[in-house]
């Protein structure tokens, strides 16, 4: 859902919900405007759906994963939207099935749309899960806000990638190891994630 849609849907919701039994529902800017504008809204309004999706610390760390996974960050730093089938979900976030629909339901529900598929349409392995508009990644803080799921995405990348390279050339060059400083570091990060449980699998969808 755009940004301009889900600043009218929201500004609709809000003045419906004054509006008296048989009284005209009217329309003001009152909503944006008190919000800040469009995209503080729409990550404000993201929130509150995070905090009902995340009833506990559990299900917190799998709406992460969840958002990681469906976001790709690439060499430039632009995040963009990157579907990922069901199945794969539940793998990266190291959950069952019913956590991860769970959490999948509460951000594609009617009036919230943030995830697609949208209902009625069943979720099986093969659903492939997509965020719904490109404003999401842009305007939700917690996700790409300075200090967000994004930066750490973009971070283990990289750590990922480094790691994967040296694995590789490792058969050429029996040399080419981590030090034994680097090789600390990299175990506390695994170990950091390990203890974190659902949610530690960094979000490469192949």
């Amino acid at each position: 859902m755009g940004l301009l849609q889900h600043g009218l849907m929201l500004t609709w919701e809000t003045a419906r919900g004054r509006a008296k039994l048989g009284e005209r529902v009217r329309l003001d800017r009152g909503v944006v405007e008190n919000a800040a504008g469009l995209a503080e809204l729409l990550s404000s309004r993201t929130d509150s759906v995070k905090a009902a999706a995340a009833t506990d610390e559990r299900l917190a760390r799998v709406v992460e994963a969840v958002f990681r996974a469906l976001t790709d960050v690439g060499a430039r730093k632009f995040a963009v939207r990157r579907p990922c089938a069901f199945r794969d979900l539940c793998a990266i976030a190291g959950t069952t099935p019913e956590e991860v629909r769970a959490v999948v339901d509460v951000f594609r529900a009617p009036r919230v749309s943030f995830l697609k598929r949208y209902p009625p349409t069943p979720i099986v392995e093969k659903t492939q899960i997509d965020i719904s508009d490109g404003a999401l990644i842009r305007c939700w803080r917690t996700l790409g806000g300075g200090n967000g799921w994004l930066k750490k995405e973009f971070r283990d990348g990289i750590i990922w990638r480094t790691l994967l390279d040296q694995a590789e050339n490792i058969g050429d060059d029996k040399l080419s190891l981590l030090s034994e400083a680097a090789t600390e570091v990299r175990a506390d990060r695994l170990r950091l994630k390990l203890s974190a449980g659902p949610g530690f699998a960094i979000g490469f969808c192949l």
